[in-house]
C-alpha cells in the first residue's frame, strides 16, 4: 500500500474516532439552526407570567404549556424566591445564549423590585420602594437604567440594582405623569411601554399618554373622561396594560371595559378594537384583560379574571364585528393522559377513539398580571 494513502487513511480513522475534526466554519448552535430554518423550539423563545393569586413567577416555552416552570408560590411570603402579588414581569432577552440576561419582577405587596438571572432565582437581589408599591417594570429604555411604575401615582427611574447599597437614581427621582387633571393610577394599573423613539407611554385612569422623555413636557393623550365604560371608542377604564409595536401602533389593555384597542397613533386614527360590551370567556372575549405584549408579530394578552393568557395574529375589524387571527389561549398546564373510568365516554371535543382523557388541569393561572416573551 502506498505510503501517501497509508497515511491518509490513518488520518481519517482517527479524525472519526476522535471528538470531531477541525472546520473553517463555527458551529451552529440549536437556537440558530431553529431561527434559520422558522421552526419554533423550547429554547428560542421563553413566555413569562406574573401569576399575582398565587404569588409566583411562571414561565413556558409556548402557548401549550410545554416547559412550564414556576418560581415561588403557592402562598405570599418574602424571603428570597418568593413573592406578594407580583403584578409586573420583564425580561431582558440574550440572543444565542441559553437564558435571559435578567429578569425583573415587580413584586407589589412586598413593595421590592426583585432581579435574578433565571426562572431557578439565581443571583436574586431585592431592593425595596418604600411606601410604594410596584406595578410594572421596564429595563434598558431610554439608552439603560430600569423603569418602575408605583401606587400611589408614580415613575421612577434607577440605573441598576446594586446589591447591599440604595437605588442609584438616574437624574430625576421620581415625576408625577403628566395626565390630565392629574389623575392618579387605576388600582393596580401603571401600564408602562416605550417605543422604538424612545418615547415613554403610560396606562393611566382613563387615558394612554405619551411624553417625550424623562424630563419633557410635550404630551399626547388618548382616551376621553366623558365616556368611561365603553360609551365610546376612545373611552378608556382603568386600562392597565399597554404597548407599541414596530409600526408604532399602540394597543392598551382596556381592563374594565373587557377589551383590548389598538390605534395608529395618539388621535386615535386607526382605531380597532377587540372583545369588549361585557365580559366575555369565550374566544375574542375577555374579562378585565391587564397585559398586552407584542413579539415577533404576535400579540400577547393577560386575560386576567379569566385566568388565561392568549395569543393572536392580528386583530381585524369585519363589518362593524371585532375578530381575531390565530387565537390561542392557556389556562395552564394539562395533566398526564390518564385512562378513562370504566363505563365513561370521551367528553366533547375529545378523540372517540382514545381509551384516555386529559381536560383536567395539573396547575392553572390564577389571576395573571403581566406577561413577557423574549427570543433566546
Amino acid at each position: 500500500m502506498p505510503v501517501r494513502f497509508v497515511a491518509l487513511f490513518v488520518a481519517v480513522v482517527w479524525c472519526a474516532a476522535a471528538v470531531g475534526c477541525a472546520s473553517s466554519s463555527p458551529p451552529v448552535r440549536p437556537a440558530e439552526r431553529a431561527r434559520a430554518d422558522n421552526v419554533e423550539t423550547a429554547d428560542t423563545l421563553q413566555i413569562y407570567v406574573a401569576d399575582s393569586g398565587k404569588h409566583r413567577l411562571v414561565r413556558i416555552s409556548d402557548m401549550t404549556g410545554a416547559g412550564w416552570t414556576t418560581l415561588g408560590g403557592p402562598v405570599p411570603g418574602n424571603g428570597q424566591r418568593q413573592f406578594n402579588a407580583p403584578d409586573g414581569v420583564f425580561a431582558v432577552a440574550s440572543p444565542g445564549l441559553p437564558g435571559p440576561r435578567k429578569i425583573y419582577v415587580a413584586d407589589k405587596l412586598n413593595s421590592r423590585l426583585v432581579q435574578m438571572d433565571d426562572i431557578s432565582g439565581a443571583n436574586w437581589r431585592a431592593r425595596w420602594l418604600s411606601g410604594r408599591r410596584p406595578l410594572r417594570v421596564v429595563a434598558n429604555g431610554l439608552g439603560g437604567g430600569l423603569f418602575v411604575t408605583s401606587d400611589p401615582n408614580t415613575l421612577q427611574r434607577f440605573a441598576d440594582i446594586n446589591d447591599g447599597q440604595p437605588l442609584t437614581l438616574m437624574g430625576t427621582d421620581i415625576r408625577t405623569p403628566p395626565t390630565p387633571s392629574g389623575v392618579a393610577w387605576a388600582a393596580g394599573g401603571g401600564g408602562l411601554a416605550f417605543d422604538r423613539r424612545g418615547n415613554i407611554l403610560l396606562a393611566t385612569a382613563k387615558w394612554a399618554v405619551k411624553f417625550g422623555g424623562w424630563t419633557s413636557s410635550d404630551q399626547n393623550v388618548y382616551g376621553d373622561a366623558c365616556c368611561a365604560d365603553g360609551l365610546g371608542n376612545s373611552a378608556l377604564s382603568q386600562p392597565h396594560g399597554i404597548a407599541v409595536d414596530r409600526a408604532g401602533r399602540i394597543y392598551v389593555a382596556d381592563t374594565f371595559n373587557h377589551r383590548v384597542v389598538r390605534v395608529s397613533n395618539m388621535f386615535g386614527d386607526g382605531f380597532t378594537v377587540l372583545g369588549g360590551i361585557g365580559a366575555g370567556s369565550g374566544d375574542n372575549q375577555f374579562n378585565q384583560p391587564t397585559a398586552v405584549n407584542v413579539h415577533d408579530g404576535k400579540l400577547y394578552i393577560v386575560d386576567s379574571a379569566n385566568n388565561r393568557i392568549v395569543r393572536i395574529d392580528d386583530m381585524i375589524d369585519r363589518g362593524g364585528v371585532s375578530t381575531s387571527v390565530g387565537w390561542v389561549a392557556l389556562y395552564g398546564v394539562p395533566c398526564p393522559p390518564r385512562p378513562l373510568p370504566p363505563g365513561t365516554l370521551p367528553a366533547p371535543g375529545d378523540d372517540l377513539s382514545s381509551r384516555y382523557w386529559n381536560r383536567q388541569l395539573c396547575d392553572g393561572f390564577d389571576r395573571p398580571q403581566d406577561i413577557s416573551v423574549v427570543r433566546l
